[in-house]
């Protein structure tokens, strides 16, 4: 059975995944790396299991968004386009703010500065792929 091009599971089973996905990455943004910074006592360790855990949900949201692009054909087309810029965050995060921040940080105390502004452009960039995703899934399916 198919609506619009589509199995049924995958009409089902896509915004699901979207949605479990955003839920991965706004309880480790906003409350597992809030949570080790506040209770390990080593922001050192913090930062680098904080760390790892942004590169896991990036690197498992750029098949979910990729796929979710694919597959939904049927929603309007500034939908599909806003799946496809959330993508290129998304990879832009993985390719280069994360490993840029690795950098710096590796470099020491006297590259501070740059990793705090890639670290700011980071957090705007991953609220920006959380607003851009909680659009896609809970926008109405006409603009007004």
């Amino acid at each position: 059975m198919t609506t619009g091009g589509r199995s049924v599971w995958q009409a089902q089973l896509v915004p699901r995944l979207l949605a479990l996905w955003l839920g991965m990455q706004l309880v480790i943004g906003y409350g597992v790396a809030p949570l080790l910074f506040a209770r390990l006592g080593n922001p050192g360790l913090a930062g680098a299991l904080a760390g790892e855990l942004f590169r896991i949900v990036m690197l498992t949201g750029v098949p979910v968004l990729l796929g979710a692009w694919w597959v939904m054909r049927d929603v309007p087309r500034w939908k599909r386009h806003l799946l496809l810029a959330t993508s290129v965050a998304v990879a832009a995060q993985v390719v280069a703010l994360q490993p840029a921040m690795a950098h710096l940080k590796s470099l020491g105390p006297d590259y501070r500065d740059g990793f705090l502004i890639a670290h700011g452009a980071s957090q705007l960039l991953y609220a920006g792929i959380s607003l851009m995703v909680l659009t896609v899934l809970f926008a109405p399916r006409r603009r007004r």
